[in-house]
């Protein structure tokens, strides 16, 4: 009896297992955004994916990944074009990114829908969470202003965003906004989350 038990449950762990809509490849990462409101296991692989992603693509220096410049290279290149939605985002999006903004655009507690367009849900849990718990203390209070208003623009995000370009590593819920802002609502906007996918 004991043995069929533990075959079930094995099987049981295997199957739960298969039924992942992709695989989690920074699951083993530190959990570093922790703020209730959506998927954070989904939300932790959004942020890797999109830090990994802009790193990668602008690693023109070839800094090593271990390295913090690597990242905050990244950043610092990405802020100039990504809040104001003109990167370059067909070459920086790899086959993960494409399946992660698939599973994204699925979770209706992150985006408002506007005009046929994707806008990140500032007033949704999940996102007044993370802007809640941005560390820098005037960023947060600029955000807070332009929800406050109803404002949030490229126009006006971008110039104090990029001023913090590179601290932005450091400040995950900071990151999480600039990944759903400047990266994943392009994605989507764009449709490029639909493209043939391998993963």
């Amino acid at each position: 009896m004991s043995k069929n038990f533990g075959l079930i449950a094995f099987l049981s762990m295997f199957l739960v297992g298969c039924n992942e809509p992709m695989e989690y490849r920074y699951a083993d990462e530190p959990q570093t955004v922790t703020c209730s409101g959506a998927n954070l296991k989904l939300m932790h692989e959004a942020l890797y994916t999109f830090e990994i992603a802009i790193a990668e693509h602008y690693n023109y220096r070839n800094y090593s990944p271990s390295t913090p410049v690597y990242k905050e290279n990244g950043y610092a290149q990405f802020m100039y074009s990504g809040i104001t939605n003109t990167a370059p985002f067909v070459d920086i999006m790899d086959e993960h990114s494409k399946t992660v903004a698939k599973i994204l655009s699925e979770q209706d507690e992150l985006w408002v829908i506007k005009d046929d367009q994707y806008q990140v849900n500032y007033k949704g849990k999940f996102v007044s969470c993370l802007v809640s718990n941005i560390e820098d203390q005037e960023i947060r209070e600029i955000l807070q202003s332009l929800i406050a208003a109803d404002a949030i623009e490229s126009r006006l995000l971008s110039p104090p965003l990029r001023k913090r370009a590179v601290n932005t590593v450091d400040d995950p819920e900071l990151g999480m906004i600039v990944a759903l802002e400047g990266y994943y609502k392009n994605l989507l906007n764009r449709n490029l989350h639909l493209s043939s996918s391998n993963e």
